[in-house]
Formats: C-alpha cells, sequence, structure tokens
C-alpha cells in the first residue's frame, strides 16, 4: 500500500511539478485560514461546506489556467459555477 502510494506521489510530482504543487498547498492554507475567519466572523458553524466550496474553487480556477480557454470563457465558466453554487 505504501509503495503505491509512493509511487502514485512520485508521479504526481513528475506530471505537475514541485513548484506548482508548493504553490497549489500554499493557496489551499490560505484560503482555508479566510474561510476559517469567515465562519468565525459569520457565527455560523460552516467550515465543511466552506471548505469544499473554497477546495472546487482553487481547483477549478487551477484547471482553468493551466487550459488553452481564453480569459473570456473562463470569467463566463467561473460565473456561471458561482450562480451555480
Amino acid at each position: 500500500m505504501a509503495e503505491s502510494l509512493g509511487r502514485m506521489l512520485n508521479y504526481t510530482v513528475r506530471k505537475i511539478g514541485i513548484g506548482t504543487m508548493v504553490g497549489f498547498s500554499l493557496l489551499v492554507v490560505l484560503l482555508s485560514g479566510i474561510g476559517w475567519w469567515l465562519t468565525q466572523f459569520v457565527g455560523r458553524d460552516a467550515t465543511p461546506a466552506l471548505g469544499s466550496l473554497i477546495l472546487l474553487a482553487l481547483i477549478l480556477g487551477w484547471l482553468l489556467a493551466r487550459s488553452q480557454i481564453s480569459g473570456r470563457i473562463a470569467l463566463v465558466l467561473v460565473m456561471v459555477a458561482g450562480f451555480l453554487v
């Protein structure tokens, strides 16, 4: 099990790059902190839902940034995704 996990992590690092993974991890930490602050400010315990939304938005933004989609189309996609959520 640990060996297959190690191979998967090695493949992911080679495919994506260590710099991208570190940057993505830092964004996850930063946005999680902002999400925690928002739940403290609002006073409701919406941490799991807000955390999921933050992670999904970060993944969507990252995928759109790496794609060949123009900025205007990406903007429309993000607006539609935000409206649906």
